[in-house]
């Protein structure tokens, strides 16, 4: 056998042919055998993401379930909770639930006047006010202080007036009377305490008059026992926040709060970059 200068012996054509068909079939092999083996892991993550997926479904099952169980509570809670409230402090059902409705109303108003841009003393101060209201008229009515009261002014004005009213129409009356001069003057002193336009002034003591009629007619109309004058006074008081905060949101500059949520600054700054341009574009001729 001949002998290149290399370290081996020379290899003919055949053999150099052969061992490179060896060597693409290894390499074949190998390709295969890597093809399979990524495939084997693919099927193995799809089975394990398919379990995995299962267990999701499952566990969001269950979470749904006990969503929807604490939706229903709460719900049942919203509902049950005023009716309850209602017979067993002031007697009826109906009671809770005018109260239950009454209470909704109120709390939506103020979720309006907070989202239309009122203050924080704004939301509260009607439900204070309210409050204050209803308890002060539970405390009227439930002691019988504002229908002896009424019977006392009756008594001593009809002599003067010389009007002779039914037998008790004429407390009734004194009630409706007094209760609007009370609430008339309490609205104008609140509305110049607060610094509003006269006209406003005398919007709020229109008011007044009319709340302090409703509310000396129901004060003065006649002996209360604590239970109905408990629930009047609720009444009254989810009433007074109701309308109080309904006042503030029509006093609220609505156009100022959504001119909040206008990008001015981004408008006035594309109209400054569009002048700009048009000013340094020279218009071809026609």
């Amino acid at each position: 056998m001949e002998m290149d200068g290399s370290a081996g012996p020379a290899r003919t054509p055949d053999e150099t042919a052969e061992r490179v068909r060896g060597l693409g079939e290894q390499i074949g092999r190998f390709r295969e055998a890597v093809k399979r083996l990524i495939t084997a892991h693919v099927h193995l993550a799809r089975a394990e993401f398919a379990d995995i997926a299962d267990e999701i479904k499952r566990l969001a099952g269950f979470l749904g379930l006990a969503l929807g169980m604490v939706l229903f509570a709460l719900l049942l809670l919203g509902v049950g909770l005023p009716l309850f409230l209602g017979d067993w402090l002031f007697g009826s059902l109906g009671w809770g639930l005018l109260h239950g409705v009454l209470g909704a109303v109120a709390i939506a108003l103020a979720a309006v006047a907070a989202a239309l841009g009122a203050s924080r003393r704004g939301v509260w101060l009607p439900f204070l006010g309210g409050s204050l209201v209803g308890v002060g008229v539970a405390v009227l009515l439930g002691s019988g202080v504002a229908y002896d009261a009424a019977s006392e002014l009756a008594a001593r004005a009809e002599p003067a007036l010389r009007i002779d009213l039914p037998s008790g129409w004429d407390t009734l009356v004194a009630a409706v009377v007094a209760g609007a001069a009370i609430g008339a003057t309490l609205f104008f002193v609140v509305a110049l305490a607060g610094r509003r336009s006269f006209r406003r002034a005398l919007g709020l003591l229109l008011d007044g008059l009319i709340i302090g009629a409703i509310l000396g007619g129901i004060l003065g109309g006649g002996r209360y026992g604590w239970q109905v004058g408990g629930a009047i006074g609720v009444t009254v008081g989810l009433i007074t926040w109701i309308a109080t905060t309904a006042t503030t949101i029509t006093g609220l500059d609505i156009s100022a709060r959504f001119e909040r949520m206008k990008p001015g600054m981004t408008i006035e700054t594309a109209r400054e970059t569009l002048e700009w341009v048009r000013a340094r574009i020279k218009l071809a001729p026609r």
